[in-house]
């Protein structure tokens, strides 16, 4: 295998682990997926019924402290619904800055031509908690034309519920060129 300039690694295509840090990894095409991803995989389809959606996610990798043993899914729950659910109701909740974010959300989404959220794949990869109320939160938004960009938002927590920060809002509408006035 050839590791790239002066022997740098890969990392697993799923999750980012160095593939130094596994013990085996399943590589195609320049593609690799560490043995962790892969049991993670099989857990998710082995749980997944007839109702469940055909596309499953890795949970995401969570570094620093959590602030408690649901936090993570909280911050990746918050991140799905702002980006992935419809009913602005719901995802208002979601967002710092409630309706107002929404609304430079939904002026990026028209002006890039995305007709629900729906019709976008999202995932969030890892979690860094970096301190009890807040995290930066890596990211992935995919329009039905393939793999999109991996982006770096937060989240902080405010009111008992984690939610996605105004600021990663304006970053995702900035490359629509949507500005917030």
């Amino acid at each position: 295998m050839f590791l790239g300039p002066n022997g740098a690694g890969r990392g697993c295509s799923f999750c980012g682990r160095d593939l130094w840090e596994v013990d085996h990894y399943v590589s195609a095409m320049g593609v690799a997926i560490c043995g962790v991803c892969i049991e993670q995989a099989d857990t998710a389809i082995r749980a997944a019924g007839p109702t469940t959606p055909r596309e499953l996610f890795l949970p995401p990798r969570v570094f620093g402290d959590a602030p408690s043993g649901t936090a993570a899914d909280e911050v990746a729950a918050a991140f799905r619904t702002v980006f992935s659910v419809s009913g602005d109701d719901v995802r208002a909740a979601a967002v710092e800055g409630g309706a107002d974010s929404l609304t430079v959300l939904g002026d990026a989404r028209d002006r890039a031509g995305v007709a629900t959220a729906n019709s976008a794949s999202f995932h969030v990869s890892r979690i860094r908690f970096l301190d009890p109320r807040s995290a930066t939160v890596a990211f992935g938004i995919s329009l039905n034309r393939g793999p999109g960009p991996v982006w770096e938002g937060s989240a902080i927590q405010a009111g008992g519920r984690w939610l996605v920060t105004r600021s990663t809002i304006d970053m995702v509408a900035a490359v629509a060129g949507v500005r917030r006035t």
